[in-house]
Formats: C-alpha cells, structure tokens, sequence
C-alpha cells in the first residue's frame, strides 16, 4: 500500500495561519460577558406628532420561560386603557397605584338579571344554613354584605404573576363588580393587597376551584410580594358543590359547561382562557388595551355566574 506523503505545499501554510487566526478570534469572544438579552436596534428619532413603538422584546427572567416576542410594529391602532374600560387609579397602602374597575350588576345592560343577584345570593344562604342545621351543625345564618365572590386572571401556573383580581360583593339592595388590576408587573403587589383589604370584610369566599388553585395561588403571590395573606374564615368551592351534585348528569363540571346546562347563560364576543397571558404581556408592552377590556369582562362573567350557580346547586333537589 502506497502511502500519500503530507502536503507541505504553499496551500498547507495558508490554511494553518487561518485556522490559527480563527481560534485567536473564538478565544476572544469565549472571554467577553453575554448580553443579557438579544441586542436591539437602534431606531431614529420620531418626528413630531408621531407615536415611537418601542423596540424592546419581552424576555425577562422573573416572568414564565417563554420564546422571545417582539412588541408589534407598524403604525396600527392601539387604545389606552381608560378609553376602553371605565375606570379609575386607585392609591394603594402596598405598593404603587392600580387600576380600580367598579360596575353595579344592577347598571349592567348585558345582565339582565343583574338586580336580582342579590335575592338568588340570600336565597341560597338560606339554604345553606338549612343544610348546616340538617347536618347537625351550629346554624350560622350569613348576611349577603359578608359574602366575596373571588375569580383570578393570571399569566400562568405556578410562579406566575397575578393580574387582575375579580370580586363580586353586595352592598345593599345591588351585587358590586370590584376587580383589581395591575397595569404593569410592577402593580401585582398592589392588587393583592387590595383583595387582602376586601376578604377582611368577608367572612365568607365563595370560588370556582378556589381551594385547588385561586387561594393556594394568592398565598404564594402574597408571600412573594411580601403581602400578609389571611386564611378565609369560611370558604365555599362551588366545583366541590357542582360535582356532588351533576357528576351523573353531565359530561364534565368545567364553569361553562355548568353555565350553559345548569344557568342557562350563553356568552357572546369572549376571549378564551388560554389567550389570556398572552394578550396581558401584549398589554404591557404595547399599551394596547383592547384585549385587557376582553378579559375584565370574561372575569365578570364568570363571577357572576358563581352567584346563579350557588343558588342552583343549593337549592337543587
């Protein structure tokens, strides 16, 4: 067997001294720190009267583990939120202003049932303090003004932030939507604290799933914002309810299921549950607040349909 003798040609040197420039440029680089994130391109300066789309991507590390999204450009709509939901800034004793939305259910021309909420909440009290008695237990008859419908958007499971805070209460003759909502990720400690300053007020928490997600879920948010978070006296899980009571007659007990069957409500123009997160990042970081007014009324909606479902599960046969 012939054995090819070693190129020791002019071509051999040249590729040698390439090789060795190149690793000399890989060694420089290996020692400079990374970035903390993708760079960003520079844009020029607005002109007078325009709007600057920030060219900024949302990528940061106390957030979800999530691929890179880059805020929309180009020249299209956006509105600010006090154009799409009726609204105030709210001082806070926990951190900066947040968003107060407030509506009586009474006002409300998509619940046309909105002025008797408070008669279906006090009819099925009653019935819960019948089935405390027939049970052999001390009758504590609750007033409705002691009563909070608690429902939680949020931007994912787990260590997620918490953005909006939905309550229903009575107050008097009407049934109030109070819902907190954190214009930023700065405001998530505000809005805990203000639910906190509510459930003080309410001996009683009525939720959907609330002992497997909600209430576990604003434990740890209060813990990692710092927030006192006080057990709920008593607490009231309509999906604990709904399953002694239609596990047989229907295919599932999700809220909407129960809504269309049991309530007999039907939603209109809504934005499912899993778009949710995404619209709030979106919100953030464009200023757009189409969306953000979708999900304040997908969360009023569900409160209010706690409070239809409570009666029909408590007065159920």
């Amino acid at each position: 067997m012939v054995t090819p003798a070693p190129d020791n040609g002019p071509g051999s040197s040249n590729r040698a001294d390439r090789l060795k420039s190149l690793r000399k440029k890989l060694s420089k680089l290996n020692r400079q720190p990374l970035p903390d994130g993708p760079p960003v391109v520079p844009r020029p300066e607005p002109t007078p009267g325009e709007r600057r789309v920030p060219d900024t991507i949302l990528y940061r590390r106390d957030l979800p583990t999530e691929a890179p999204r880059r805020v929309r450009e180009g020249g299209g709509i956006c509105l600010p939120l006090e154009q799409c939901l009726d609204g105030c800034e709210t001082q806070s004793s926990h951190g900066p202003p947040f968003y107060l939305v407030e509506r009586s259910m009474a006002e409300a021309k998509e619940e046309p049932q909105g002025h008797l909420l408070p008669e279906m909440l006090a009819r099925a009290l009653e019935a819960l303090a019948r089935r405390a008695a027939a049970e052999g237990q001390p009758p504590t008859p609750i007033p409705p003004e002691q009563v909070c419908f608690l429902d939680l958007e949020t931007t994912g499971l787990g260590c997620c932030p918490v953005f909006l805070v939905g309550t229903l209460v009575c107050r008097g003759r009407e049934m109030v939507c109070r819902q907190f909502l954190a214009r930023d990720y700065a405001e998530e400690i505000s809005i805990v604290g203000a639910f906190v300053e509510q459930a003080r007020q309410s001996p009683l928490l009525v939720t959907f799933n609330g002992k497997t997600f909600d209430v576990p879920f604003l434990r740890t948010r209060a813990a990692a914002t710092g927030v006192a978070f006080p057990e709920p006296a008593g607490h009231l899980d309509l999906l604990h309810e709904a399953r002694r009571v239609f596990r047989d007659r229907l295919p599932n007990c999700k809220l909407q299921t129960l809504e269309r069957h049991v309530c007999q409500r039907r939603r209109g123009d809504d934005i499912p549950g899993s778009e949710i997160p995404a619209a709030y990042h979106d919100f953030v970081h464009t200023g757009d607040a189409r969306q953000i007014a979708q999900i304040v009324r997908h969360n009023q909606w569900d409160l209010v349909t706690m409070v239809h479902l409570m009666e029909r599960i408590l007065l159920a046969p």
